[in-house]
């Protein structure tokens, strides 16, 4: 397997960070455009989501343990990038507004949970910043992509253009892509065992 060569941990850090500011910044951008074309609050409600996503990351701590593999990395930014490319919501509700603005507010908390719990141990790329096995980490052992796939089927609600529909998929496709290189990280770690075994949700998978 090709890996990342030459460059230190910390400089992998580095370079993780600034990235995923220019992928925000390029989203924000598109979001808030849309926000003043429409006025509808579920694009700010996701923007927001995206922003804590930046906001743990920039504040994560670092770690000498994170994966030099070229396809860990890839996986990592492409996850990243396609959650911010959904297009601001245009087409017909499928569900009241409210509804929807529930429901992502739902996702977000559940995944700000797992990064509370996390605190400076959350990062893009796989790598080991410390086994966590409390708050939702003790219903299933990657809460934050339950939260962050029941956000973007809200936002799906919210006008299920084809665009959307398709980097939904991609989305959601790169998600298990990222777990599977966690789970290959973290299975080093002796406490990694004492997780609960399911991935995503509590007794179903």
């Amino acid at each position: 397997m090709n890996r990342i060569t030459g460059i230190s941990s910390t400089t992998l850090d580095v370079i993780e960070k600034y990235a995923l500011c220019v992928i925000f910044s390029f989203m924000a951008y598109r979001m808030i455009t849309g926000y003043l074309n429409t006025g509808s609050p579920i694009t700010l409600v996701y923007l927001v989501d995206q922003l804590i996503v930046l906001g743990f990351v920039l504040a994560r701590r670092r770690t000498e343990e994170i994966s030099t593999r070229i396809d860990d990395w890839f996986v990592g930014f492409a996850g990243t990038f396609m959650a911010m490319m959904f297009s601001p919501a245009s087409g017909a509700l499928i569900v009241p507004v409210n509804v929807i603005v529930a429901v992502m507010i739902g996702g977000l908390l559940i995944h700000l949970a797992a990064k509370l719990t996390l605190r400076r141990s959350f990062g893009v790329v796989a790598a080991n910043r410390g086994v966590k096995s409390s708050g939702p980490y003790r219903l299933v052992r990657h809460p934050m992509y339950t939260g962050y796939m029941l956000s973007q089927t809200a936002f799906i609600l919210a006008g299920p253009t084809l665009n959307n529909s398709i980097v939904l998929g991609l989305c959601w496709g790169l998600y298990l892509w990222r777990i599977g290189a966690e789970e290959r990280v973290l299975r080093n770690d002796p406490s990694y065992a004492s997780l609960p075994g399911y991935k995503l949700l509590p007794w179903i998978y």
